[in-house]
């Protein structure tokens, strides 16, 4: 080997260290923020399904007579089970169906809501019954399969986390 040749790769050595010093970082700041969305995506995903298996479930609900109203806890207990089956539950709070639906409702504060000759837009339907599901998507609710990071310079990751995951399910019943 030539006396250059040794030159310029002693010059080299730790050039790997310092490449890789700076870009793992970066790599690891894009690795979280993907798997950060798809968990958003997941939950999102989720609910939605909640909302539409309680749409479904409003096909079941027997009509009621002229003097009593629709009785729809039957479509709300369908969203609760959907959710509750879903890995949105934390394994900390426990296997069995009564924790894990205390946990939904009370804890992450769920919102569940059954409103008849409504659209999901909000506009009067006759006939229509929709299915609105609100999850709050934030640390305090321990909704979130990640938690949030603190990096300085890179509050990104925050700003577009959604405080709320919201989904609505419309049937048409005539």
């Amino acid at each position: 080997m030539s006396a250059a040749f040794k030159q310029s790769r002693h010059l080299q050595r730790g050039a790997a260290a310092l490449e890789m010093a700076l870009s793992l970082p970066i790599l690891l700041i894009l690795l979280y923020g993907v798997v950060t969305f798809g968990g958003v995506f997941y939950t999102q995903q989720i609910v939605s399904r909640a909302a539409s298996d309680g749409a479904r479930a409003v096909t079941f609900v027997p009509e009621p007579d002229e003097d009593t109203a629709v009785d729809y806890a039957p479509v709300l207990e369908e969203v609760v089970r959907s959710l509750v089956a879903s890995v949105i539950v934390p394994s900390a709070v426990g296997g069995d169906f009564a924790a894990r639906k205390t946990w939904l409702m009370e804890s992450a504060q769920t919102q569940i809501q059954v409103q008849p000759d409504l659209s999901c837009s909000g506009a009067a339907a006759a006939g229509r019954v929709s299915v609105t599901v609100r999850l709050p998507y934030n640390d305090t609710a321990g909704t979130r399969i990640l938690p949030s990071i603190d990096l300085p310079g890179f509050g990104v990751f925050e700003t577009w986390m959604p405080d709320q995951l919201t989904a609505c399910a419309t049937v048409q019943l005539i």
